[in-house]
């Protein structure tokens, strides 16, 4: 568990608790389970490599972008 900031393009940061989960059955991608107080987990996935390259500077185009923490895009 671990928590991230969904940081809408029009709009304040939000907290979100999280899990992330890695399955050897698809190396290549990683998956957020975030915690939402009306529906339980929402799972969201994508590529192994965009979380990888988030832990050392922006990275990702479009609706989903990964950073490490103390950076400010």
């Amino acid at each position: 568990m671990l928590d991230m900031e969904l940081a809408p393009p029009l709009g304040e940061r939000i907290l979100v608790p999280t899990h992330l989960l890695y399955r050897s059955l698809d190396p290549l991608a990683v998956q957020l389970l975030f915690q939402d107080g009306l529906q339980g987990l929402v799972p969201w996935g994508f590529a192994r490599d965009l979380l990888a390259a988030g832990t050392q500077t922006l990275s990702g185009d479009g609706d989903v972008q990964v950073w490490p923490d103390g950076f400010d895009p």
